[in-house]
């Protein structure tokens, strides 16, 4: 490997693509010869995303593609300067206020910041309702209650914010595409980055807010959204639960979920099915009509801390548009993707016991997720816990590489306090546990 080498680790039992960021320091690298090598020697441009510098030293922050990154497992990258210029491939662009890749193409409107356009590419429908815009904030003020940390009072005051901000493009291409808009509302100001990606059918976004609204028991709470309306009618709510999902009505309430909230409904010219997954990274509340989805971003409650938001904060979701045949599972594996992104590690040249990329652990099928694994209490076996997310009775199938497992190793099903349990149906083919998982149940099984 020849430049700055960078480990790149998957998290996720499952192969993944994405766009990862590296850091390269103290190297003169102009923006067209940014050079990045694979491990099979593949050559790709990177695209750079910023210049800057720390105590004395310069970096560059540099983008590229990563393909089906092995499962549980990693693959070195090596960063250097190309001797000519690199073309940069087709993928994710902004012109204008317009971003496109692949699979979708979105037009952000300057005065809102919000989105007038999203085209899904793959089936051709507008997801943005006529005369509507999606992924607009909203202000919303409480009349005075008691227990305002705890309880969400009356809504005396609601200003949807689609006047006044800036827009301009921050990143053109070839990998990330970004529109940075830009506002101020009464004391606050708000940056919200809308990018797409080469290759993910996803739209980003990253709030970063200077939150100085505060409330008090002669004002009230003040509280803020984002509004996402969608052209579908009769739309299902799916919520993600621990293991699981409910759906709950389309009422509006403020209720919670974890990773992510799935509205699914017929498309509005009666051609099917569509619907939109979105995730979040750090926020639980939501509300849900029949055609939008509301997340709760910022919320001043004043007892029994006077102050408990204000000040700066950062806050990243992103919305998944679909057509026919997505489910729970793909909800909870975009979901999962999402609060666990590749992980990057800067390294240097050196000699190593392991190869340049490698994996450790699979899951299958899609609709099996794994929860957890660890080293068991007792011995020197792995306990792993697996859930099942579409609500039928399914074999999992959990490979290992031979280096996690010894040479005729033995499964059995334990309990939570890992003891075994008499209905076992766990057992090793070779390094693979195949077990039964109930219809939206979880196993847990110890390897040894």
């Amino acid at each position: 490997v020849s430049g700055e080498p960078f480990l790149v680790f998957n998290p996720s039992p499952w192969k993944r693509d994405d766009v990862v960021l590296v850091k390269v320091w103290d190297r003169e690298i102009p923006d067209e010869e940014v050079l990045v090598r694979t491990p099979d020697g593949d050559e790709l441009p990177g695209q750079v995303l910023e210049r800057g510098n720390y105590w004395g030293h310069s970096f560059v922050a540099v983008a590229f593609p990563v393909r089906k990154l092995p499962p549980v497992g990693y693959r070195i990258y090596a960063v250097s300067r190309s001797r000519a210029t690199t073309r940069s491939p087709e993928g994710a662009h902004a012109e204008g206020y317009t971003v496109e890749n692949e699979f979708i193409r979105l037009e952000v409107d300057q005065r809102s910041g919000a989105i007038s356009s999203l085209v899904d590419k793959r089936t051709g429908y507008q997801f943005v309702p006529q005369g509507r815009k999606l992924g607009f904030l909203r202000w919303l003020l409480e009349a005075p209650h008691g227990m305002t940390a705890w309880e969400i009072g009356q809504i005396v005051e609601r200003v949807d914010l689609l006047q006044g901000a800036t827009a301009e493009v921050l990143h053109s291409g070839p990998y990330i595409a970004t529109i940075r808009t830009h506002r101020k509302f009464h004391d606050s100001e708000f940056t919200l980055d809308i990018s797409l990606r080469a290759g993910s059918p996803k739209v980003e976004f990253v709030l970063m807010a200077e939150w100085l609204e505060r409330g008090s028991p002669g004002y009230g709470v003040p509280m803020l959204k984002v509004v996402f309306p969608l052209a579908l009618r009769e739309g299902r709510a799916l919520f993600e639960i621990p293991f699981g999902h409910i759906e709950r009505p389309t009422d509006g309430s403020e209720v919670p979920a974890l990773r992510w909230v799935d509205l699914t409904g017929e498309r509005i010219d009666g051609e099917g099915r569509i619907g939109a997954t979105l995730v979040n990274d750090c926020k639980y509340g939501h509300s849900v009509t029949e055609d939008e989805i509301r997340l709760t971003l910022l919320r001043s409650s004043y007892d029994p801390d006077p102050l408990p938001e204000l000040g700066s904060h950062v806050v990243r979701f992103a919305l998944f548009p679909h057509g026919e045949g997505w489910g729970p599972s793909d909800a909870t594996r975009v979901g999962c993707e999402f609060n666990f992104p590749l992980e990057v590690v800067a390294t240097d040249v050196h000699e190593g016991k392991l190869p340049k990329e490698m994996w450790f652990i699979s899951v299958e099928p899609s609709n099996v997720f794994l929860s957890g694994l660890k080293k068991a209490e007792e011995g020197e076996g792995l306990v792993v816990r697996l859930y099942e997310t579409e609500g039928r009775t399914t074999e999992a199938e959990v490979h290992f590489d031979h280096s996690l497992v010894g040479p005729d190793p033995r499964a059995v099903e334990v309990d939570i306090l890992e003891r075994p349990i008499s209905d076992s149906t766990a057992r090793m083919e070779g390094s693979t546990l195949k077990v039964s998982i109930p219809a939206y149940g979880i196993v847990t099984v110890k390897v040894e």
